[in-house]
């Protein structure tokens, strides 16, 4: 079942990069193809063919696709915050939500995204409205809980990055730094963790 799942993830995966390369992603195909491919497999290893697999098998698309175009790009197309917030819609459609409520579920989006918003304002271009918008949406798909340990561990990932490029000297301190990536990290640290409500 994992090598079927993956072999999904991988289709899946093919289908996306082709979105990628027109948004400006220069990173070959066949790695913007594997990268789903393998997290699809580790989650279906985590989960097994379940509703927290059917939610967060395309939540990790989604999110490898925002940071494969934000490495690049330095920006986050809306379709990919909206395709999450689709998906945390039809989790909440289910008999019984994979990760929170409906209004939990709301709340922690919005809580989310008023955050990253604010900072994007104070931060002055450190973050943007696209950074925002995907904090919301992956809090939305997981809920209260999960959705701060996702946010937790893209804050850490990010502040390790961003200090390891200081230190080296490949960034200065007013350089830009896609986030997406980082969403990437924390958000597979929340879904392989399994936090439940």
């Amino acid at each position: 079942m994992t090598a079927a799942l993956g072999a999904l993830g991988l289709c899946a995966g093919w289908a996306a990069a082709g979105y990628a390369g027109a948004q400006g992603c220069r990173l070959p195909r066949w790695l913007l193809a594997a990268g789903p491919g393998l997290l699809w497999a580790l989650l279906a290893w985590r989960w097994g063919w379940s509703a927290r697999w059917a939610v967060t098998a395309p939540l990790a698309l989604g999110l490898w696709t925002a940071a494969s175009i934000d490495l690049h790009t330095y920006r986050i197309p809306n379709a990919v915050p909206a395709a999450l917030l689709l998906l945390g819609v039809a989790a909440q459609l289910s008999p019984r939500p994979p990760f929170a409520a409906a209004l939990p579920s709301a709340l922690a989006g919005l809580g989310a995204g008023a955050l990253f918003a604010a900072l994007a304002l104070l931060s002055r271009g450190g973050f943007g409205w696209g950074d925002a918008k995907l904090a919301g949406a992956l809090a939305f798909v997981l809920g209260p809980a999960p959705g701060a340990l996702a946010l937790a561990g893209t804050a850490l990932a990010g502040g390790l990055a961003a200090a390891a490029l200081l230190v080296t000297r490949r960034r200065g301190p007013r350089d830009a730094l896609p986030f997406a990536p980082f969403f990437l990290v924390g958000g597979l640290l929340a879904v392989l963790e399994g936090v439940h409500r």
